[in-house]
């Protein structure tokens, strides 16, 4: 099913990432490492994964860090600063295009047409799948639960703008890994 895939392909992906050590921070823990070894650099190590795993642009990177002078003035300091992903251009930003950069590449890498994902009925990532999905011309479905914060409103009405074919399902405890199962259908 629909499961397998995804976790098929994270393995997949955790494995070729594991077969390089290197000096950036790597979410891989260390007994995890497989036995080759390899130094590189940041920027070295981001031009490996993308020659290894397919990539479409999304986003406006980096983000710039935004100093918050005031807020350091009146905490007394440490410095502070905000990492803008706000501003990335999709719509209304946050951290997600950076992941949906790769899950999309690798999508349209395989030739597929529609994007299926799930969430709660005001759910970042369900936004920000349809956009980047209509962004680079595919057909996004979500599956989502009837709850309280379904009404036409916020990322449910921007998702809407965008489109995107939207299921409400009813599921145990509104909890939306349930919804796994319809996803898995609908594939």
């Amino acid at each position: 099913g629909l499961f397998a895939k995804w976790n098929r392909a994270f393995t997949t992906r955790s494995n070729a990432i594991s077969n390089t050590r290197c000096k950036v921070r790597c979410p891989i823990p260390r007994w995890r490492w497989k036995v080759s070894i390899m130094t590189m650099d940041k920027q070295e190590w981001l031009e490996q994964l993308d020659r290894r795993f397919p990539r479409t642009p999304l986003a406006f990177l980096p983000t710039p860090l935004e100093y918050l002078g005031n807020l350091t003035k009146h905490l007394g300091g440490p410095k502070i600063y905000i990492k803008r992903d706000d501003l990335t251009g999709l719509t209304l930003g946050g951290d997600k295009p950076r992941k949906l950069e790769y899950l999309l590449g690798d999508a349209l890498k395989h030739g597929y047409d529609t994007v299926i994902t799930a969430g709660s009925s005001q759910s970042n990532h369900i936004r920000l799948t349809t956009a980047a999905a209509r962004k680079v011309g595919l057909h996004p479905i979500a599956f989502t639960v009837p709850d309280e914060h379904s009404a036409n409103t916020g990322n449910l009405f921007t998702s809407r703008l965008l489109d995107c074919e939207l299921t409400f399902r009813k599921v145990p405890d509104n909890n939306h890994w349930h919804l796994v199962p319809f996803m898995d259908q609908k594939a």
